[in-house]
């Protein structure tokens, strides 16, 4: 072998290195019945409902994401529902998507729409029944007091984390994406919700 030859491979291995380190990681998600094997060996299947509604006696809160910041909004309730579109695999998250009118707002201090619905993206914590939470594409209209209309946006943003339960819990404590309208700082939403659909064991686990 020439010494160009063996440059070349040995350039051509650490490329190959470089990009297994630099290429991301997606673990291997379900969503599960039951938490007792691992693997999952109950899965829930494609196409299945997933719903939320705030927890009792909470309140979900918008304000200043800066430490000490305003409260901009609070609702006393709030729901979502989602239908997931694949099972999940290898190398895939599970996806559920949320229509519209799939996320909906009552007792809100400020009026509160949502603009448009998106798609949660769940993705398994190695060594837990959990998974953290994707929101992609969701906007959402709030009439504040002080910065006139906002329209936030979630695109990409970690959600909040999916918690195993009988039902399961998502805790929510996301800064949307922006302010498409521009008026908004920087703003924060955390909510508890619990899961109404499956009211039985919802785990995050690996296939």
């Amino acid at each position: 072998m020439t010494r160009l030859n063996a440059l070349g491979l040995a350039l051509a291995a650490t490329m190959a290195a470089a990009a297994l380190i630099a290429a991301p990681t997606v673990n291997a998600t379900v969503l599960c019945k039951n938490t007792t094997t691992n693997p999952c060996s109950a899965k829930y299947p494609a196409k299945t409902t997933l719903s939320f509604a705030l927890q009792t006696g909470t309140k979900l809160i918008f304000e200043e994401a800066a430490m000490g910041g305003l409260v901009l909004d609070e609702c006393t309730s709030s729901a979502i529902a989602s239908l997931t579109e694949n099972e999940g695999k290898m190398g895939e998250k599970v996806r559920a998507n949320v229509e519209t009118k799939g996320w909906t707002w009552a007792g809100c201090s400020r009026n509160t729409v949502t603009e448009a619905g998106g798609q949660f993206e769940i993705d398994w914590i190695p060594g837990s029944n959990h998974g953290t939470v994707t929101a992609k594409k969701f906007k959402v209209k709030v009439e504040t007091a002080l910065y006139g209309v906002c329209i936030f946006l979630f695109e990409n943003v970690d959600f909040g984390t999916l918690t195993e339960g009988a039902p399961a819990q998502l805790d929510v404590d996301v800064i949307p994406t922006e302010d498409i309208n521009k008026h908004c700082p920087p703003t924060q939403m955390t909510a508890t919700f619990i899961a109404t659909s499956p009211t039985t064991t919802l785990a995050v686990a690996e296939r």
